[in-house]
């Protein structure tokens, strides 16, 4: 592995992967980190979701870059439009039990990962709907 003046390493021999996004999920499935994530405030005017939550699906929101939410509600993934009245863009059906966690793949806009109660770990293709 190389260092890089930008706090990037590659490994040697595969240069074309050195900006690679790295995702991780922690054991108790409370939390994804990213290699490329930056903190982004978005400048949109405040809005409510109405409806019950779940307990289970308490952590499981997420904002992407380009202003789309991805939220949990029990087993799926809706992705909704913030900057364009809050439309549901897509509904993502894949998981057996309730979503715990959600995160938007910083290195591309239309990725996003979710995690379930029993530790399965989805990336979803928003843009096609798909794993």
């Amino acid at each position: 592995m190389t260092d890089k003046s930008d706090g990037i390493g590659s490994v040697d021999g595969l240069s074309s992967h050195k900006r690679a996004d790295t995702m991780s999920v922690s054991d108790d499935h409370s939390s994804i980190q990213s290699s490329l994530q930056k903190p982004v405030i978005q400048n949109i005017s405040p809005r409510t979701i109405s409806g019950v939550l779940s307990q289970s699906n308490q952590k499981a929101i997420d904002w992407s870059l380009n202003g789309l939410i991805a939220f949990a509600s029990y087993n799926r993934v809706l992705v909704v439009d913030a900057i364009h009245g809050l439309r549901v863009c897509q509904s993502l059906h894949r998981h057996n039990s309730s979503v715990c966690l959600i995160r938007w793949c910083p290195s591309t806009d239309l990725k996003l990962c979710s995690v379930d109660t029993n530790g399965t770990i989805i990336v979803w293709d928003v843009n096609e709907g798909s794993v």
